[in-house]
């Protein structure tokens, strides 16, 4: 049983809530990093509020995805197809990388 420092109740470890992590050093549940619906520790999520999308390079929750990724149903950040600047899946080029063209 530990203490949830963002609302004063006892929860076992295993019961931090949403937006929550169990720190082993303190005994308590503290809160993810911004827009963070699930986190391992204080600096990597695992997954994201609404209408953010998971860097799975950082593990940190994005508004939108960086160049050369896509965001996924799922809410994840991945992958374009190799020399793809942008996408809008694992299969479909927007945009391409510097001097690479769409054919």
């Amino acid at each position: 049983i530990n203490l949830n420092s963002a609302t004063s109740l006892c929860v076992q470890t295993t019961e931090c809530g949403l937006g929550f992590y169990f720190d082993s050093l303190s005994s308590s549940c503290l809160p993810c990093i911004a827009n963070c619906e699930q986190c391992i520790n204080g600096i990597a999520c695992s997954e994201c509020v609404t209408n953010y999308f998971l860097n799975t390079l950082t593990f940190t929750c994005l508004s939108s995805c960086p160049l050369t990724t896509y965001a996924t149903p799922s809410g994840v950040c991945a992958n374009c197809i190799s020399n793809c600047q942008t996408c809008s899946d694992s299969l479909t080029c927007s945009s391409c990388s510097a001097f690479f063209y769409l054919v």
